[in-house]
């Protein structure tokens, strides 16, 4: 079974595994931090008019607005160029400092 859960900042995953009579659960949490950012740059625009008009689909600009996958750089300067803003200000998360 898998369950998210989400509130104003973070989603989080639960994934539960049960077998019955030799007990075995598995259960996993994963937490994200939402990407504010880019959900804000899209406004009111539904999820499916942005990511048709990025070339994606609805699902996976759902799980980058979740921060539950990470775009590609091509990807990502698509969307940066679309909402008209940097990568590091949607996609605060991925920047590394080196």
């Amino acid at each position: 079974m898998v369950k998210l859960l989400t509130d104003t900042t973070i989603s989080c995953i639960v994934i539960t595994t049960e077998v019955v009579n030799t007990t075995q659960i598995v259960t996993e949490v994963i937490v994200t931090k939402k990407r504010q950012a880019l959900i804000d740059a899209r406004g009111d625009q539904s999820q499916k008019s942005a990511s048709e008009m990025i070339g994606i689909k609805q699902q996976l600009l759902s799980r980058y607005e979740l921060g539950l996958a990470a775009p590609t750089l091509k990807t990502a300067f698509t969307i940066s160029a679309y909402y008209g803003k940097t990568i590091e200000e949607l996609f605060p998360d991925l920047l590394q400092v080196v």
